[in-house]
């Protein structure tokens, strides 16, 4: 039977987990008090901990990061990559505002790094939340996947990617989208239209 410690984060909802080896890692997600504004200093210091649950010992723990944490704080997509935590996208918490970032924080320095900010840059994702990401290795190349999602429709449509208008104006995709982390050039490619 797994012991649970006294110790548990406070309530939270629309956040995500990984495990990197033993450890279960928890960051943002909706939480009391979290300022409804695109960016702030409060904002920035509720989402700065990143909270660790230890899955021999059954204990949780806080650790402060470093750098800026992602705006998108909760409906974002990760994934584990080797000793990393990837990031994609996520709602801002007022005013519809979604992101299409891509983020990392490093487990052993607890180091924020962003790897491609939000933009309506063509050949991106769109700004969205609720989508699947998932790693792993191909020819020994990191690769992310990043598929579907919802958000609105500002910048140009990807080839062969279907976008579904709902009542409020936001669409719902079937973009596929790969991030290589191994190559110098990082860059976002339609999996529709280009090999891995």
């Amino acid at each position: 039977m797994l012991y649970i410690g006294y110790y548990q984060p406070t309530f939270r909802a629309g956040h995500s987990t990984v495990v990197i080896n033993d450890n279960v890692y928890m960051w943002a997600g909706i939480q009391d008090g979290l300022p409804e504004v695109h960016d702030s200093e409060e904002k920035r210091r509720m989402t700065c901990p990143v909270e660790i649950f230890n899955i021999a010992d059954g204990t949780w723990k806080t650790k402060l990061t470093k750098g800026k944490p992602p705006l998108g704080v909760y409906y974002y997509a990760c994934t584990s990559i080797r000793n990393r935590i990837c990031f994609f996208g996520g709602y801002c918490i007022h005013d519809g505002c979604r992101h299409n970032s891509l983020n990392e924080l490093n487990v052993d320095s607890l180091q924020w790094t962003q790897l491609s900010p939000t933009t309506d840059e063509q050949g991106l994702p769109i700004k969205k939340q609720n989508c699947g990401m998932v790693s792993f290795t191909y020819d020994n190349e990191d690769i992310a996947l990043i598929v579907g999602g919802s958000g609105k429709l500002t910048n140009i449509p990807q080839p062969n990617a279907t976008y579904i208008t709902q009542d409020n104006g936001d669409v719902v995709t079937n973009e596929h989208h790969i991030y290589n982390f191994s190559k110098s050039e990082q860059n976002y490619s339609n999996i529709n239209n280009n090999n891995i």
